[in-house]
C-alpha cells in the first residue's frame, strides 16, 4: 500500500509471514478499536495502540513501552525500558504474577495455586517451588559472569527448598546473618552491635544478647564419649581404664561418670563435642534433668535421695553409706520407687 506521494508505507510479506508498517517519512502505527467506536481518525477512542513514533514497543531511537489498561482506562500494567520498570496493580487491582512449568496443561494456568512461582502483593508474599519443582532461589555479586550464574553452587546466598537449606557466604565472602529488633531502623542495621543475634560465617560464632530458651522436653546438658558396650539410654556409666565409658557393676563406683541421655520423655538441650564418626558414642547427661535405671531392691528410693552405682549392671541404687557415697553420687532422685526396678527422673548433680 503507498502515501499520497507513492511511498510503499505498508506492505504484507507471506514468505516472511510479515507485515510491515511506517517507514519512508512515517511513523508505523497499529491501533486497535472496539465494535461500538465511530471516530477511528484520532485514536482517542483504539482500546489498544502500537506507535514506532512513540515506541510504544521496544524499537529504534526510542524507549519501548507498553501499558495495559483497564475497560475504563486505568492503567494497570506498564512496561517501559526507559527506567527498566515493571508495574502490576494498583487502581482497585492487587498485583499478581505467576510463572507456570512446561508441563502445565492451558486450563493449569487459571489457578494461582498450580503456578511455580508466585508474586502476590495482596499478600506481599513469594511463592517458589511447589507442584513437582523445589523452589530454589539464589543471589549472585554484581562481579558474576553471566555464565557463572548457571551453576547455583556460585551463588553468594541461595534457598532451597528441595533440602530445606539457606547457605550463605561462600565463593570468597563470608556468610554473615544479623536479626534486629523492630526498633533499628534505616542505616543502623549496618551495625551489627544493633543486632540481637548474629550468626558469623568467618568465625562460627553465634552472638545472642537474650537467652536460649529450649522446650519440647530438653532437659539436661550432655557431653558425647566414646562406649565400650552399647548401652539404653538411662544406664549409669562409668569411666572404663581406656577412657571410655561402660555400664556400672560396683556399688560406690568412684569412677562414676554419669547417666546415659534421651531416656523416657527428656532429651539433651545441649550435646557437647559431637563429631561426626563412626565410633559407637553417646551423649552422657552431667547437668539437669535425665531419666535413669534404678534399683529399689537394696533400699526402697524416696524423692530426694541421693543415688549411687550399684550391684545391678547400669542401675543406680539409694546411697544409704555416707562416707562410701563421697565422690560416687550421681544425683538425686525426682520420684519415688518402694520395690523393683525402673527408669525414672533424676536431677543429675555428680559429688
Amino acid at each position: 500500500m503507498q502515501d499520497k506521494w507513492t511511498n510503499e508505507t505498508i506492505s504484507l510479506e507471506a514468505a516472511a509471514a510479515t507485515i510491515n508498517v511506517g517507514g519512508r517519512g512515517q511513523n508505523g502505527g497499529i491501533r486497535l478499536f472496539p465494535q461500538g467506536a465511530t471516530d477511528t481518525t484520532s485514536g482517542g477512542s483504539a482500546t489498544a495502540h502500537l506507535s514506532a513514533g512513540t515506541g510504544v514497543l521496544p524499537g529504534q531511537g526510542a524507549f519501548g513501552a507498553l501499558t495495559l489498561s483497564t475497560a475504563v482506562g486505568d492503567a494497570v500494567v506498564s512496561l517501559s525500558s526507559q527506567d527498566a520498570s515493571m508495574r502490576v496493580g494498583g487502581n482497585g487491582l492487587n498485583a499478581s504474577l505467576q510463572l507456570f512449568g512446561s508441563g502445565s496443561k492451558a486450563q493449569d494456568t487459571t489457578d494461582p495455586k498450580k503456578s511455580r512461582i508466585r508474586l502476590q502483593a495482596d499478600l506481599a508474599s513469594v511463592v517458589v517451588g511447589g507442584n513437582g519443582q523445589g523452589g530454589d532461589l539464589q543471589l549472585f555479586d554484581s562481579g558474576s559472569k553471566a555464565e557463572d550464574t548457571t551453576d547455583a553452587s556460585k551463588s553468594r546466598i541461595r534457598l532451597q527448598a528441595g533440602v530445606a537449606r539457606v547457605v550463605a557466604g561462600g565463593n570468597g565472602v563470608d556468610g554473615d546473618l544479623r536479626i534486629f529488633p523492630a526498633s533499628v531502623e534505616g542505616s543502623d542495621t549496618d551495625d551489627v552491635s544493633k543486632a540481637t543475634i548474629h550468626f558469623d560465617g568467618n568465625a562460627g560464632n553465634i552472638t545472642l544478647n537474650g537467652d536460649i530458651l529450649l522446650a519440647g522436653g530438653a532437659a539436661d546438658c550432655a557431653e558425647d564419649f566414646d562406649l565400650m558396650e552399647a548401652v539404653e539410654p538411662g544406664t549409669v556409666m562409668v569411666i572404663d581404664e581406656e577412657g571410655a565409658l561402660r555400664q556400672s557393676r560396683e556399688p560406690y563406683d568412684r569412677r562414676v561418670a554419669g547417666v546415659i541421655a534421651g531416656g523416657g520423655n527428656y532429651r539433651s538441650g545441649l550435646v557437647l563435642d559431637r563429631r561426626r564418626t563412626e565410633d559407637r558414642r553417646s551423649p552422657l547427661a552431667l547437668l539437669g534433668k535425665v531419666f535413669c535405671k534404678v534399683d529399689a531392691q537394696y533400699a526402697p528410693i524416696r524423692v530426694g535421695d541421693l543415688l549411687t552405682t550399684s550391684l545391678t549392671p547400669g542401675h543406680a541404687m539409694r546411697a544409704e553409706d555416707p562416707l562410701k557415697a563421697f565422690g560416687t553420687v550421681i544425683g538425686k532422685s525426682l520420684r519415688p520407687l518402694a520395690e523393683g526396678q525402673a527408669l525414672i527422673p533424676i536431677l543429675v548433680a555428680l559429688q
